[in-house]
């Protein structure tokens, strides 16, 4: 062992070929951006670097209107602004796992593409969940049954998501000044029991499917993976489902599912120094035997935050099936 110094230059995904890193960057964000449903209703932030780890926003509450003319012969009193502060705590995430030299040698997965495919579905879901984690939190609950009460206590099978749940979310959203999106509609990402009980409504005359839209338009909105169009609502579906907090139905088994319908600049996704996505790390074999290699996802810094809980709804609904555990 004289002289030994060590293992020697550690292969990294920095010593990959150009043309392999190129190829596994493109082949997980593909697979990434069509995993994440959530982030189609939040705006995203970046912050430089070495500026903390919790991120504060400010929100100023809306100004009563003032209709009083003023009197010539007095100076008027004054108004005040209110303000609060919105923190933030930015967190690393990530995953990986080790694979064998001999599974590379022998595995049809050549190059590991099915390893990197299912990281990348992995990354998606995960920050998917917290996102969706925080809206299910922090969101105004409304009930998608015939009350609309503000926090149900029951659900029953009959009440599913209906043109009336979204016609609601949308009069709620306007009376709190709820900002629109770009093209002019709020946006809303629906589970599957959630777009199943809307597009099966008798009521749902005015649903406008996302090929309707001229071709600017819609090639963007295929982007987001916007299925439809409904009362000025531009409609994500997703399987990341979400209990809704508190809620059970009258079949017991079964329970309410949470649907979010927004406006811009409710929901913020933080970054810091731009490391808040998702990038693909394989390292190969570094143990003495080189035994194994590993393929891994990793977000540097990443926080979700709700800013205004009165731009964005979560319309409960009934709904069957497995999904994530209640995160009320």
């Amino acid at each position: 062992m004289a002289g030994f110094t060590g293992y020697g230059a550690v292969a990294t995904t920095t010593s990959l070929t150009a043309p392999m890193q190129t190829y596994y960057d493109k082949l997980f964000l593909e697979r990434l951006e069509n995993t994440r449903k959530y982030d189609f209703l939040a705006i995203q932030k970046t912050i430089p670097k070495n500026s903390g780890q919790v991120v504060y926003f400010t929100r100023f509450a809306q100004m009563t209107a003032n209709a009083t003319a003023l009197n010539q012969s007095a100076v008027p009193s004054g108004i005040t602004t209110t303000a609060r502060n919105i923190a933030a705590t930015a967190n690393p995430y990530g995953a990986y796992e080790a694979i064998s030299t001999l599974y590379e040698l022998t595995t049809l997965d050549a190059g590991l593409k099915e390893h990197v495919e299912m990281m990348a579905q992995n990354a998606g879901e995960s920050i998917d969940y917290v996102l969706g984690y925080e809206m299910n939190l922090s969101a105004t609950p409304q009930c998608g049954g015939a009350t609309f009460a503000a926090v149900p206590t029951a659900l029953a099978s009959t009440d599913t998501l209906s043109v009336s749940s979204i016609r609601k979310a949308v009069s709620t959203l306007k009376k709190n000044g709820a900002p629109k999106w770009e093209n002019g509609n709020y946006r809303a990402v629906l589970n599957i029991d959630g777009v199943y009980g809307l597009q099966g409504d008798t009521a749902a005359g005015n649903w406008i499917n996302v090929n309707m839209y001229n071709s600017d338009q819609n090639a963007q909105l295929l982007k987001k993976g916007v299925i439809g169009s409904l009362y000025g609502v531009d409609i994500v579906e997703t399987s990341n489902q979400f209990s809704a907090s508190g809620v059970t139905d009258t079949m017991g088994a079964t329970t309410g599912r949470s649907n979010f319908i927004g406006g811009k600049g409710a929901v913020a996704e933080v970054k810091v120094g731009g490391n808040g996505d998702a990038r693909v790390i394989v390292k190969a074999p570094i143990d003495p035997l080189e035994m194994f290699t590993t393929v891994g996802w990793k977000v540097d810094a990443y926080a979700a935050k709700v800013l205004n809980a009165n731009w964005i709804i979560n319309m409960h609904a009934y709904g069957t099936g497995s999904g994530f555990a209640n995160a009320g």
